[in-house]
């Protein structure tokens, strides 16, 4: 948008909001782009009604969602209640962001509705995901009933719904799922989920874990092993550092090795510096400095000279 560098803030607002009736949809979307970053509470009654004036492009109305939910004033919340019923999904799917934005709990229940009853099923999935932004338990029960979706990318949203509410209560389920979920996403997605809680139990899962099938569950168990203190992990990690056939999952595991602070570490580290791939190397290296013993100095020394 250009500037006007001789006008006061209150007369540029009144040329953007003047310029929300261009008869072009992307001009409008600039304009709407800039009056949420000049963050002025007087762009929220017009922008309230751009969101849901059915005149108005789909385009039109999802850059108006978004930008309230961006300036987070409850305000806006009935606005947004009521665009969760345009009659266009993609206008449909920007509004549960918007509503965990503002944090208003008026929202948990209609949210939990579209979860149930929206006839896109990407929809449903922003509102399953977004649920468990707003910290109430209220909706457990509607997040578990959705860990048994067909649709994948519904399960995985629950997963992190129930991830970001960390209920304790909702820890047994998840582990449940892992073990009987066919989706290597879903299943990784639990792993990440999981180290969120605060009771910690998720060791053993994890250990279980290494041994998946999936390169992204693998991954993301050695990931939550760096944020524990259980002796337990360091065997397994190097195990899975030395035999493991993804190079991500074996720098990740070089790298948690070096923060662990675990001298048992040092020898593999040592080995990994000749793994076929360079990234792995690199992590390796990393670690080997972390731990800093006489060994891993001298073994980074003779690395140096050799190339």
């Amino acid at each position: 948008m250009a500037d006007y560098p001789q006008l006061t803030n209150s007369e540029v607002i009144g040329k953007l909001l003047a310029g929300l009736n261009h008869p072009d949809p992307k001009m409008i979307c600039r304009i709407i782009a800039e009056l949420e970053r000049m963050r002025n509470p007087l762009a929220i009654n017009p922008l309230s009604k751009l969101a849901i004036d059915p005149t108005k492009a789909a385009q039109v109305r999802r850059c108006a969602v978004e930008a309230l939910g961006k300036l987070g004033h409850n305000r806006a919340v009935d606005v947004l209640l009521q665009a969760l019923d345009d009659l266009d999904a993609e206008v449909r799917q920007v509004v549960p962001p918007a509503l965990a934005a503002v944090g208003d709990l008026r929202a948990v229940e209609p949210l939990m509705r579209v979860a149930h009853f929206d006839n896109d099923v990407n929809v449903r999935r922003q509102a399953i995901r977004y649920l468990g932004t707003f910290g109430d338990p209220y909706v457990i029960d509607t997040l578990t009933e959705t860990l048994s979706d067909p649709d994948e990318m519904i399960r995985v949203a629950a997963v992190n719904a129930l991830a970001d509410l960390r209920d304790p209560s909702t820890l047994a389920t998840l582990i449940e799922m892992f073990h009987r979920d066919e989706s290597g996403r879903v299943r990784a997605t639990i792993i990440a989920g999981v180290q969120l809680f605060p009771t910690g139990d998720y060791i053993d899962l994890c250990l279980i874990a290494l041994q998946d099938a999936d390169k992204r569950v693998r991954s993301n168990a050695v990931l939550a092993f760096g944020k524990t203190d259980d002796a337990r992990v360091i065997e397994p990690l190097v195990n899975t550092l030395l035999n493991d056939d993804d190079t991500r999952t074996r720098g990740h595991a070089a790298r948690v090795l070096g923060k662990k602070g675990d001298e048992r570490a040092v020898e593999p580290l040592i080995i990994t510096l000749r793994d076929s791939d360079p990234w792995t190397q690199e992590c390796a290296r990393f670690a080997l400095a972390d731990l800093d013993t006489p060994e891993a100095r001298e073994a980074l020394k003779y690395w140096k000279k050799s190339q």
